[in-house]
């Protein structure tokens, strides 16, 4: 469902990311070249590099000002997918239906979108609250 624009710092390279199936796409928007950044057509909840990691159900797509893409999956985590494509959980976990904050990577339960700020400040929507993490 998500999809997020990206144009690095010296404006050279513009790049759309959108899910497909269990996979984020990075497509160049001067070549219109898709590739796979992570994830691949199997779904599940897998941390790793490139296809080896997997999505289970992407609601929200965004990318900070280093490149780094923010993926909501399954509405109650939030990955981190480097420029290099590994992708590691930073918030969440997987099969959890409670909100907690405090110590990472805390729990989400039916997060609803994520945004960054220009400081690269990461906001997740949760019902009745928004929550905020730091760089």
């Amino acid at each position: 469902y998500g999809l997020a624009i990206y144009t690095n710092s010296d404006a050279s390279n513009s790049y759309l990311y959108v899910s497909k199936d269990c996979s984020i796409l990075q497509i160049n928007l001067s070549t219109l070249v898709a590739t796979t950044l992570a994830g691949s057509s199997t779904c599940g909840h897998a941390d790793g590099t490139g296809t080896a990691a997997s999505f289970d159900g992407v609601w929200d797509i965004t990318v900070d000002s280093h490149g780094n893409v923010y993926v909501e999956d399954c509405r109650e985590m939030v990955r981190r997918i480097t420029p290099a494509g590994i992708v590691t959980t930073i918030v969440g976990t997987y099969g959890n239906i409670t909100t907690t904050t405090g110590a990472l990577p805390a729990t989400l339960s039916f997060s609803l979108g994520v945004a960054i700020d220009p400081p690269n400040n990461l906001y997740i929507t949760v019902p009745n609250a928004v929550l905020t993490l730091e760089p």
